[in-house]
């Protein structure tokens, strides 16, 4: 597997993994996710603190990670093809947008839904 930046014309493909991604979760209706804004896209700015996950060519993940200041960051996006999921992916894009393990002296294991990570259940209240 390949990690590296996000290329801008990638975007458009990136938006539709998110969406995809997303859909697959299972928490929202298509209806109420094409509704939002951005819901099927990665936003411009976003794009050079992005990094995705490629296998033989094939874009199958990407994150995002939003520096707020000297001490804080925050991951803005993180989207995993579902047909690769639990393989190690997620975490593999965390440690690299982080720099580390998923939390201070806790070294990451598993795969994020394991790690209790989970997309925003807000989502449907800001329609």
């Amino acid at each position: 597997m390949l990690l590296r930046p996000a290329n801008e014309d990638e975007r458009e493909a990136l938006g539709a993994l998110k969406l995809h991604a997303t859909l697959a979760w299972g928490d929202h209706p298509r209806e109420v996710l094409l509704a939002l804004r951005g819901a099927d896209e990665l936003a411009a700015e976003l794009l050079a603190a992005s990094f995705v996950a490629e296998i033989d060519g094939r874009i199958v993940g990407f994150a995002t990670l939003v520096t707020k200041d000297d001490l804080e960051a925050e991951v803005e996006e993180l989207f995993i093809e579902p047909s690769e999921w639990r393989k190690g992916i997620g975490t593999r894009l965390w440690r690299k947008r982080n720099g580390g393990p998923l939390s201070p002296g806790r070294a990451a294991s598993g795969s994020l839904p394991t790690l209790g990570l989970r997309p925003s259940t807000k989502l449907a209240d800001s329609v």
